[in-house]
């Protein structure tokens, strides 16, 4: 414990040296206001012994001075005068005790043992103070890293999350709802819970669940799910609400995308099939054709024979392609001169009457722009 004394009543200097300088107590004595000073300015004292009377208005600036820069810090004043008002002063700027000159070694001892007692519980709180401000400083840290956990997590949910307080207006959102509303962060702060919720829940502490159809800021309308929460507080007041909001618009649409693909498996798994049932009366038909055309001649009948068998062989390359809907593979586009495609399709409705009752007027422009597209070929024509 560093001590300095600024007494200028020898014997008194003295007995205050003998008693401080007991134990592991470092002692520094002056003999001037002017060394008093400079000794404060340059090194950190934890008990200053004061002569009051030598300049009592720089003493009691001092002592205020070392407190502002010290709370522990602890001064005694020594005096030999009787006026109430400086001690008063005195103690008023921070000085812990006050000695009346002459004075004996005892009563300094009982003052100094007091003086002494009542710092170390001056230093006992100033540990104790720095040790609950630090706390609440990691208390504070603790608290926001929370909050910024929780904020992240609710942000990253996959629906929108609001929460409204007691008279309905919005007070916190995520991302996701910022997205399906199409408002702004804060615009959506503030905002009446009506204006995206046809109804309220007043069911205390209970969970509402409906579908709803969401109209957003730019007027799109928008089918969802909303479950509302009653928020209360441990007393049952009603003090929020939670309103979760799932988008069904992606949802039905990946529904209706799940519903197609599974359709798409089923036809191929069913295809092959069908295609096995087709291909055996198909190569009967191509066979007798073939059959009765090396029998007839040139004329009507062998036209008729050739239609049947290439009608055939394209019947047999579409049930070839419907036992491959099983292992599908990329569409390629390309450039199709569609004047070609056009005429084929005409001559293969002629055979069946379908031109008899129609009048078709062909006139096709040469050349005809190409297009893109995806050609199929069937036996020894190809369609598109």
């Amino acid at each position: 414990m560093q001590t300095i004394i600024f007494e200028t009543d020898e014997p008194t200097r003295q007995i205050l040296r003998s008693v401080l300088t007991e134990g592991d107590n470092s002692v520094v004595c002056v003999d001037s206001m002017g060394a008093l000073e400079e000794q404060i300015e340059r090194n950190s004292f934890d008990i200053c012994v004061i002569d009051l009377d030598q300049d009592t208005r720089r003493v009691i600036e001092l002592i205020a001075k070392c407190q502002r820069t010290n709370p522990a810090f602890v001064a005694v004043c020594s005096t030999d005068s009787d006026e109430q008002k400086i001690a008063v002063r005195a103690l008023e700027c921070g000085a812990r005790g006050f000695l009346e000159k002459p004075v004996s070694e005892q009563e300094i001892r009982l003052k100094l043992a007091k003086v002494i007692g009542e710092r170390g519980r001056l230093v006992q709180s100033q540990h104790l103070l720095e040790d609950l401000i630090l706390d609440r400083s990691d208390l504070r840290l603790k608290v926001a890293e929370r909050e910024r956990f929780l904020s992240n997590l609710i942000d990253a949910a996959p629906f929108a999350i609001l929460t409204t307080d007691h008279e309905g207006r919005i007070v916190s959102t995520n991302r996701v709802a910022v997205e399906l509303n199409g408002y702004a962060a804060d615009e959506l702060l503030g905002m009446p819970s009506g204006l995206l919720f046809e109804t309220r829940n007043t069911q205390e502490n209970a969970e509402v669940a409906r579908r709803a159809v969401h109209v957003r800021k730019d007027g799109v309308r928008r089918p969802v799910f909303a479950r509302s929460r009653r928020i209360v507080n441990e007393i049952g007041n009603h003090v929020a609400d939670l309103h979760i909001v799932e988008d069904l618009a992606d949802k039905a649409r990946a529904e209706e995308q799940l519903i197609r693909a599974e359709q798409r498996s089923l036809l191929g798994q069913l295809a092959p099939q069908i295609g096995h049932e087709f291909k055996s009366p198909i190569q009967i038909i191509m066979g007798v054709a073939d059959l009765l055309q090396q029998g007839v001649g040139e004329g009507e009948d062998r036209e008729w024979l050739d239609r049947i068998i290439r009608a055939a062989e394209e019947m047999s390359h579409l049930v070839s392609q419907m036992m491959e809907l099983g292992k599908p593979s990329p569409a390629e586009q390309t450039q199709i001169d569609l004047g070609p495609v056009v005429r084929d399709v005409l001559d293969t409705l002629d055979p069946i009457g379908v031109s008899k009752h129609l009048e078709v007027d062909l006139q096709i422009s040469s050349p005809i722009p190409p297009s893109k597209g995806t050609l199929v070929k069937f036996g020894r024509s190809s369609k598109t």
